[in-house]
């Protein structure tokens, strides 16, 4: 362990939410007085009725201001939480996605980031939704309630049994319902993602689909997709509408039944007209009080799915090693055997030394393992024999090791923004590191400079200036190591020249390992390894 040392047990964090306690106190009493605030004027109407208030300018004017403090405390609600929502969607999204981040390399290839994108997106929006709103709806509305039921059995006891039996009925039969949607959402927002990513990929083919005569060739390809997702969704919403349905009917009639009991108390002479209007008045509020618990319930379904989502996310992270390392040195491999996770062998008895200062070139036939090594390098993959500065790679933390590595792939990384997004990729790098690289001349003396946009796939842009732009993110990079796939494929071979005799002189000191096919690239390699008949042999340099 010369350049390693033992990673220490970190200290527990206490994990803060992105809303503070006092925040979502403020959000739950301000919905407590707008619930509370509703009962003055019903109350203020029996009075009248009753005769033991008369209608003067001061009341009017009263129940004027109250309605105008629910209004204004109702947007200050929505402001708090609409600020609270968002605060709390951006942090858990960020990190949901180093959750998918930090998963397994085949587990993520396998899954599709684009469909653990918008699981995560659908669960942080669920998580948002259930800390920041169901809190202050289950406080405020459980009290409208439970005030609208006291008040119901001070005036008849048949009347409190009714809309007690309602709130109950609701409640439960909310809690069957969801049971059963719970079941249905954690299946739709397993399969349906998957679906829609499949549609988003044919869609990405933007040069294949304008080149087609017809399109519609590729219809009986999406309504395959389509006919899953709308399966699905169709068979939720029978679920979720027919029980509604069922719910709304069983409302509907106690309703009724209420506004018979008090007519039947009224003729009787057992309650005045002030009680029936009030009560009258307040069920405008009592059946949406219930229908909004019971909603946070319902929310619920979607919490399962999310839980086993985050489960999901959690139990196919990749494993960690414990020991850290300040920079490498050298890296060896003396393997039995290389491969990819659950696919096999693809190389045998492999041998492979690099100190700083070496230039390893790997050449073979395509499809030999000359990426596989690479990503092995990498520890995308569990792999026995590779040492780094002569510690076993398994042992070394992942995060230490990487940091100074910097990998170039067959496929360039261009994400939509500017040039200068693109050559930074979330690095404080200043542009003056990139004003001495001859070949990004095109990017500089174009009007937009490094502000030109790049759209979707880098579609504005040719292959040899996504390489460019990729090369160029590489070398001002300060990684020890350096891992090339191909990195030339797209360019002419003056361009190419020009290029690595840049990189090359930028890397001097570093361990390079170059995959090519391109023979002109050996030249700069001290040493090389070839590819043949599944095992890896040096050739002569």
């Amino acid at each position: 362990y010369a350049l390693g040392k033992r990673k220490r047990e970190p200290k527990m964090k206490k994990q803060h939410t992105v809303h503070s306690i006092p925040l979502v106190i403020t959000i739950t009493i301000f919905s407590i007085i707008i619930n509370l605030l509703i009962f003055i004027i019903p109350l203020l109407v029996n009075k009248i009725v009753n005769r033991e208030l008369e209608i003067t300018a001061p009341i009017i004017m009263g129940i004027l201001l109250v309605m105008m403090i629910q209004i204004l405390l109702q947007l200050i609600l929505i402001l708090l939480q609409n600020h609270c929502m968002k605060k709390y969607k951006i942090r858990c999204c960020t990190n949901l996605y180093q959750k998918i981040f930090s998963m397994r390399y085949d587990k993520l290839i396998g899954s599709g980031t684009t469909y653990l994108v918008q699981r995560a997106d659908a669960a942080a929006l669920t998580l948002a939704q259930l800390s920041i709103k169901a809190l202050p709806i289950l406080i405020s509305k459980s009290l409208i309630v439970l005030i609208i039921l006291i008040y119901s059995i001070r005036i008849n006891v048949l009347l409190f049994a009714i809309m007690a039996g309602m709130t109950i009925a609701n409640i439960w039969g909310f809690f069957v319902l969801n049971k059963k949607l719970a079941e249905k959402s954690v299946y739709m927002q397993n399969h349906i993602p998957k679906e829609r990513e499949d549609i988003y990929q044919i869609a990405a083919q933007v040069d294949f689909l304008k080149q087609n005569a017809d399109n519609t060739v590729i219809n009986p390809i999406l309504e395959r997709h389509l006919e899953k997702i709308e399966e699905i969704n169709k068979q939720v919403n029978t679920v979720a509408n027919g029980g509604s349905s069922i719910i709304d009917f069983f409302n509907m009639f106690l309703e009724n039944m209420v506004l018979i009991v008090l007519t039947y108390l009224f003729i009787i002479g057992k309650n005045g007209m002030g009680d029936i209007l009030t009560i009258t008045a307040v069920m405008a509020y009592f059946v949406p009080a219930i229908m909004s618990i019971v909603s946070v319930n319902l929310d619920m379904r979607e919490l399962k799915a999310s839980k086993e989502f985050i489960r999901f996310l959690d139990e196919n992270k990749e494993e960690d090693g414990t020991v850290q390392i300040e920079g490498i040195e050298n890296i060896e491999v003396d393997a039995e055997q290389l491969g990819v996770d659950g696919a096999g062998c693809l190389l045998r008895n492999v041998k492979l030394r690099a100190e700083k200062g070496d230039v390893v070139g790997i050449i073979g036939e395509s499809g030999t393992g000359k990426s596989t090594l690479l990503k092995n390098l990498l520890k995308y993959w569990k792999s026995a024999g590779i040492k780094v500065n002569g510690i076993p790679l398994e042992t070394i933390e992942n995060q230490s090791y990487r940091q100074h590595i910097s990998y170039y792939s067959q496929n360039p990384v261009i994400i939509t923004g500017t040039v200068g997004d693109n050559l930074n990729f979330g690095r404080v790098q200043d542009k003056d590191d990139f004003e001495k690289f001859s070949f990004l001349k095109k990017f500089r003396d174009e009007d937009a400079g490094w502000s030109r946009e790049i759209l979707e796939n880098g579609n504005n842009l040719s292959g040899g200036d996504k390489q460019k732009i990729s090369l160029a993110r590489m070398m001002t990079d300060t990684a020890d190591v350096l891992l090339m796939d191909e990195p030339t494929s797209s360019l002419d071979s003056d361009t190419e020249e020009q290029i690595l005799d840049e990189l090359f002189a930028e890397s001097q000191g570093r361990i390079v390992i170059l995959v090519t096919h391109r023979p002109s690239n050996l030249k700069y390699c001290n040493k090389i390894y070839k590819i043949a008949d599944g095992s890896l042999q040096q050739v002569e340099a």
